[in-house]
C-alpha cells in the first residue's frame, strides 16, 4: 500500500519513513524526526551538448590520428542521433622528381614589367633544328607566347649536327633598357601524342649576359616557367648561353620554348 506524504501529498511505499519527494522529505511516522537519509540519484537524462563541444573533440581526434577530422552532432530531448559520418581530409605529398637542379630559378619572385616584344628589333640562335612535319624551330617562338613552340638547336641533323652544350640565344632591344629578369619555359612540349618532354635536352645550367655583366643560373627540369632575376641597368643585348643539359631519351637537340625580359624604370 502506498503512503501518501501529509505535506505534498507525494505518493511514497509502505515500507518508506520518509517522503519520496527530494523537495519535502516530511518523516511520515511522528518517531522518525532525525535527518532524512540520502535521497536517492535520480536517473541521468541525456543532455543536450553544445556544438562547440563538438568541434573540441573533433580537434582533439585530429591531433591523435595525425589527420583532420571534422564531425559535428545535436541531440534531441528523447535520445541520441548518431553523429555523421566523419569527413577526412588527406593531404597528398609528391615526390620530387629524381632530376633537380640546385638552387631552381623558379623560386625567384617576378620583378619588373615584361619587355614588349616588339621592342625587340633583332634574334639570333648560334644553330636551329630546320622546320620539318609542319613544326618550326626557329628563335622566334621563343617570342610568340605559345607554348606548344620552341627553339630547339641543330642536334640531330647527318653532318650537320652540333652539341646542345654551348648553343646560344641573342636578343637585341630596340634601346637601352634596366634588365632585372628573364622568365624562361624550359625544354620543348608541344603537347600532343608524337612528342614528350624528354625527347631533347633541356637546359641544366645558363649564363645570362647583358650591358657586360654575366649571370649563371641552375634551371629546374620543368616546363613551368622559371624566373631569373639579374641586374644589367644599362643594356641593349641579352644573350643566353647553355652550359650544361639534362640527358635526352631520343633526340640530341637542346630546346627552350619561352623568353621573357623583364625591365624597370631607370
Amino acid at each position: 500500500m502506498s503512503r501518501i506524504c501529509p505535506v505534498c501529498s507525494h505518493e511514497s511505499p509502505d515500507e518508506a519513513r520518509y517522503c519520496f519527494n527530494s523537495a519535502c522529505l516530511t518523516p511520515l511516522d511522528p518517531e522518525h524526526t532525525g535527518a532524512p537519509p540520502p535521497a536517492a540519484r535520480p536517473p541521468e537524462e541525456h543532455r543536450r551538448m553544445p556544438r562547440w563541444a563538438w568541434g573540441a573533440g573533433a580537434t582533439v581526434a585530429a591531433a591523435i590520428a595525425g589527420g583532420v577530422l571534422v564531425t559535428t552532432g545535436v541531440l534531441d530531448s528523447s535520445a541520441a542521433k548518431p553523429a555523421p559520418p566523419p569527413t577526412t581530409v588527406v593531404v597528398t605529398t609528391v615526390a620530387p622528381s629524381t632530376t633537380t637542379a640546385a638552387a631552381p630559378a623558379s623560386t625567384a619572385p617576378v620583378r619588373g614589367t615584361p619587355l614588349d616584344p616588339g621592342v625587340i628589333t633583332g634574334a639570333q640562335a648560334s644553330s636551329t633544328l630546320p622546320d620539318q612535319d609542319g613544326l618550326t624551330y626557329g628563335i622566334a617562338n621563343t617570342l610568340d607566347g605559345q607554348i606548344t613552340t620552341a627553339w630547339n638547336s641543330e642536334g640531330s641533323t647527318p653532318g650537320k649536327g652540333v652539341p646542345p652544350v654551348g648553343q646560344k640565344l641573342d636578343y637585341t632591344l630596340a634601346s637601352r633598357q634596366h634588365v632585372v629578369g628573364v622568365r624562361i619555359i624550359n625544354g620543348f612540349n608541344p603537347g600532343d601524342s608524337q612528342h614528350k618532354f624528354t625527347d631533347n635536352h633541356r637546359v641544366q645550367t645558363m649564363a645570362i649576359r647583358g650591358g657586360g655583366q654575366e649571370r649563371q643560373v641552375d634551371l629546374a627540369d620543368s616546363f613551368s616557367p622559371q624566373f631569373v632575376e639579374v641586374d644589367f641597368p644599362n643594356t641593349d643585348t641579352l644573350e643566353l648561353e647553355v652550359l650544361s643539359v639534362y640527358p635526352t631519351t631520343k633526340w640530341p637537340d637542346v630546346g627552350i620554348t619561352e623568353v621573357q625580359i623583364f625591365v624597370t624604370s631607370p
